[in-house]
């Protein structure tokens, strides 16, 4: 039994069958396509044979279409429409192809660390494409793991060892509270200072059992009047003289509050940026963790403007 050959459409095959059916020639059509007409002929004839029929009538002067020709025309000037579209969205993507990164930031994180870095980079990088996704400092680094960021933002205690960070600033705690309250004469804050106070407690605070062991010891009963893992709420919250909150500084952007320092004991944590180890970064990925780490050292080198003091500090 002998083995049937396999055939195939080739696409010059397609483009040399449209030629000669534009110019019912084939010595013109090769002249078109640039090719002899010795290797055109062969093509069609290749064509004619995967088809099963004569796709041409020829004569001396002239050539036409036969039925079969007639028949399968518009289907491989559909193919070559669509190749051609393809072709052109394709560069078009080449060209204006977007630069994409994937960011996650803490929601204990100031909205204003972030909007800063990034008007940087986007002046750097005109066609980036950023995705920005929130959660806690342990649901950020979840998303590292699952590869649905690249980069993290967060104030952890403790780095796992898949996990490489790179240290911005360190901050202390401070205790907000609205305009016009008595804490305006202080100079710092304590926890026994806040036994008569409503507080509103942060939920998703990096410290919050060890702020709320102190308040324990120093106040015996704290007045936890809400609690909330909605920063943006509990800054209205706040502001609207329901009570205090202990926040980190750099968190605060509402006008309306005003901060002291927390003492005795106080709360510092540290902020960094975090990748997987061992991972090559791209060179979006380089740029936003320079411009984080340069910012972190003009801060703490004292060389520019605190960047994250709060709108309504009143320090």
């Amino acid at each position: 039994m002998v083995k049937s050959e396999k055939l195939s459409m080739e696409f010059y095959q397609i483009k040399y069958f449209l030629a000669v059916a534009k110019h019912n020639n084939f010595t013109h059509a090769a002249t078109a396509c640039n090719v002899s007409q010795p290797a055109l002929t062969r093509a069609i004839q290749r064509l004619e044979h995967l088809m099963g029929g004569a796709l041409f009538q020829r004569d001396a002067r002239h050539t036409s279409l036969t039925p079969l020709g007639k028949i399968i025309l518009p289907f491989l000037q559909s193919m070559v429409e669509f190749a051609d579209t393809a072709m052109r969205e394709a560069k078009k993507q080449t060209l204006f192809r977007s630069v994409s990164l994937s960011i996650g930031i803490a929601g204990t994180i100031g909205p204003q660390y972030l909007a800063n870095l990034l008007r940087q980079l986007t002046i750097m990088s005109p066609k980036l494409e950023i995705k920005i996704l929130h959660g806690t400092s342990r649901e950020i680094q979840d998303l590292l793991f699952s590869g649905d960021i690249e980069i993290g933002i967060v104030a952890m205690r403790d780095i796992p060892e898949q996990i490489k960070a790179e240290s911005l600033f360190d901050e202390y705690y401070y205790v907000a509270f609205p305009k016009g309250h008595r804490f305006e004469k202080f100079e710092t804050v304590s926890f026994h200072d806040l036994a008569d106070e409503n507080l509103i407690e942060r939920l998703n605070c990096e410290y919050l059992d060890a702020i709320n062991l102190a308040l324990m010891k120093h106040t015996e009963q704290p007045l936890i009047c809400y609690r909330s893992q909605d920063e943006g709420l509990i800054q209205e919250i706040v502001a609207d003289g329901v009570g205090c909150s202990i926040v980190p500084k750099s968190l605060v952007s509402n006008p309306n509050i005003q901060l002291r320092p927390l003492a005795n004991p106080s709360f510092q944590r540290s902020v960094s940026a975090i990748t997987m180890r061992g991972i090559r970064h791209s060179d979006i990925q380089r740029k936003f963790l320079n411009l984080c780490v340069t910012k972190a050292r003009m801060q703490n080198d004292g060389t520019v403007e605190t960047m994250f003091l709060g709108a309504g500090s009143g320090i």
